[in-house]
């Protein structure tokens, strides 16, 4: 198995992989789906906005179900339904996806709550267990939810935090499960969170998986919702159930395990930082803790933080560089750069640095759109042309990048 920082082995190998009893426990924690039931809705009172839902096969109106309102920075409802929708059935969530929410749309707030409400009133929701989630700028509006709705009882936050928020501000406390790839551009903010919200009464989980900046995978999506499942039993919003605790706390056991045989430090404190996060408030993240407390001290730990620390100074001092060569460099500097970042990350045997590379290349994407984005807005067009060019440099495939092309192709841009 390769290995790499904080790397998220999948779901069906961490909670289920092995014994008879881990066998038991794949039945009761992971749920047959059928996609083919993922479908289409136009809002009942404004049918150009729409979104994709997914209910559990069980459904019915006689009884009250827990939702999921999730959010995709380019308007895909689908891919997060469909990414939750195992672990929905087999808790009986209803799973519902934004087709209009996006980066860069005028009227948020308008394409949010009338999803919002248009899910709310369809179908029958318990009104005590409403959660969102979303992926970057679909991240920031689930939190800006909870922030400010107080019925939204917990988020999933994929490639975002909380940045800019301050806890003495008096906001409603509430579960949030935050998560990361280790080569993703917004990995510092989630890393942090434990530590921004220390002393708060905020649930809080992060994970930092081995990835880059998109959805995490269906697994990683089920620890999360998971996350936020424990805690409605903690706080008696639905029935304890022993047997989850019991799975998870043996699989997380068997998964620190694993790391700690291989010698591979990082990895096992990791994985015993997600068991005392994902049990907390039950004895069995005692095991966890004492583990996490032991590897804090290890003389090899700690020199792993040293080079991590010293990777991110030089990540922070390369992205200044990068800031400048934005309005300095011409694009044939910028093919150049873009084809060294690439070598040095498929060559790299660094962990470490492998994962800075990564970092960089996102953030040169989210730059170029930025600086695209308000050239276009400013009415600057040869400007925006010139940050297009460097964007399909660094990441051709992207949608965004595909649209602005398209846009500034478009004959109204052409003639001025």
């Amino acid at each position: 198995m390769k290995k790499s920082l904080f790397l998220i082995i999948s779901l069906p190998f961490l909670l289920f992989a092995c014994s008879e009893k881990q066998k038991s426990c794949a039945d009761l924690l992971q749920g047959a789906t059928d996609t083919t039931r993922i479908v289409k809705v136009a809002c009942r009172y404004d049918s150009s906005q729409r979104y994709e839902v997914y209910l559990p096969g069980n459904y019915t109106p006689d009884k009250k179900w827990p939702v999921l309102l999730c959010f995709d920075p380019h308007a895909d409802g689908r891919l997060p339904v469909k990414l939750f929708s195992s672990v929905a059935e087999k808790f009986g969530y209803i799973v519902a996806g934004s087709d209009n929410s996006a980066n860069g749309v005028a009227n948020i707030e308008y394409v949010v709550r009338t999803f919002y409400e248009d899910v709310t009133s369809r179908y029958s929701i318990d009104s005590t267990r409403i959660y969102a989630a979303g992926f970057s700028g679909g991240g920031r509006i689930a939190a800006s939810l909870a922030l400010s709705w107080r019925n939204i009882r917990g988020v999933i936050s994929c490639s975002a935090g909380l940045p800019g928020f301050q806890p003495a501000s008096g906001a409603r406390a509430f579960a949030i499960a935050a998560l990361a790839g280790d080569g993703d551009f917004n990995y510092s903010e989630v890393e942090s969170l434990p530590e921004q919200l220390k002393g708060t009464k905020f649930n809080v989980y992060t994970s930092i998986f081995h990835g880059t900046h998109a959805w995490p995978s269906c697994d990683q999506l089920a620890l999360a919702l998971l996350f936020l499942h424990i805690r409605a039993m903690q706080e008696g919003i639905v029935a304890t159930d022993r047997q989850i605790i019991f799975c998870l706390k043996n699989s997380l056991l068997d998964s620190v395990g694993y790391y700690h045989q291989r010698k591979n430090i990082a990895d096992e404190f990791a994985w015993a930082e997600r068991g005392a996060s994902l049990l907390a408030g039950y004895k069995e993240a005692n095991a966890f803790r004492k583990r996490v407390k032991k590897i804090s001290s290890a003389p090899e730990f700690r020199k792993f933080l040293s080079e991590k620390e010293q990777v991110l100074r030089m990540e922070e001092m390369l992205r200044m560089e990068y800031q400048k060569a934005f309005t300095e460099k011409d694009t044939s500097w910028w093919r150049n750069e873009a084809d060294v970042l690439r070598t040095r990350l498929t060559g790299s045997s660094d962990g470490l640095k492998k994962a800075m590379h990564e970092r960089l290349l996102a953030y040169l994407s989210i730059m170029a759109y930025t600086y695209t984005n308000r050239s276009i807005q400013a009415g600057n067009l040869e400007a925006a042309r010139h940050f297009v060019s460097i964007y399909g440099i660094i990441d051709p495939q992207n949608p965004d990048y595909l649209k602005f092309r398209r846009q500034l192709a478009e004959e109204k841009y052409i003639a001025r």
